[in-house]
């Protein structure tokens, strides 16, 4: 269940120095399923910035790190519900 403002989802790749992350906007006190696409992230280096050595498609079978953030200067209280996290193919 999200509050309405647009959280980050990173994901960090066994022995590499890149990352993924994928933004989505949440509804305010709806509980709903976010799917987020594999295709749909993007490699990230240090400060999100671009990743050019990255392979553009991650491989969901080399993730070792997950995390969820609120960026882009967004003011006020944050407040999300993560009940569960399933990779399907």
């Amino acid at each position: 269940m999200g509050d309405g403002k647009t959280y980050m989802v990173k994901v960090g790749i066994a022995g590499q120095p890149w990352s993924y992350i994928q933004r989505f906007p949440t509804e305010a006190a709806v509980p709903r399923i976010y799917d987020l696409p594999i295709d749909g992230f993007e490699p990230v280096g240090k400060r999100l910035k671009p990743a050019p050595d990255a392979p553009p498609t991650m491989d969901p079978s080399t993730i070792d790190q997950l995390a969820v953030y609120v960026l882009d200067k967004q003011q006020g209280r944050f407040d999300i519900t993560v009940t569960a996290i399933d990779a399907t193919s």
